[in-house]
């Protein structure tokens, strides 16, 4: 969301330069808090629709890695749950952001606004953006 919408933490997201991965389930998300924007006035529907458009063609287009929620992810966020107390698309991000790193080891930063999710990040070993 913070490629797309003006809001706290947008400049440091547009500033990153490397690849970057996304678990499938932050498709629903972004578009979830594109659209739940028009709900609460913070958005007109002209303008959550030229989001939604602009970040459908960034997926379409290869800007994004999609990760997808195959059943090792559905497995390693159980591990998630249980180790951190995540909710569920939390557990799901991080289990996602630790196979791709199982698989890549230079994958080391993560990308978290969410205070719960930040900490189990953390504590997972990666590096967080925004820094504190």
């Amino acid at each position: 969301m913070k490629l797309y919408a003006d809001e706290e933490g947008a400049p440091e997201v547009r500033t990153w330069r490397g690849p970057v991965l996304v678990s499938a389930l932050s498709m629903t998300e972004v578009l979830a808090a594109v659209w739940g924007k028009t709900l609460r006035g913070e958005l007109s529907r002209p303008q959550a629709s030229v989001l939604d458009r602009a970040f459908v063609a960034d997926i379409r287009q290869g800007r994004f890695e999609v990760l997808p929620v195959a059943p090792q992810v559905v497995a390693r966020s159980l591990e998630c749950v249980r180790r951190h107390r995540l909710p569920s698309a939390d557990a799901v991000q991080l289990a996602s952001a630790l196979l791709a790193r199982d698989a890549a080891p230079e994958v080391s930063a993560m990308v978290v606004f969410d205070q719960r999710l930040r900490g189990a990040a953390s504590a997972e070993g990666f590096r967080l953006l925004p820094a504190a």
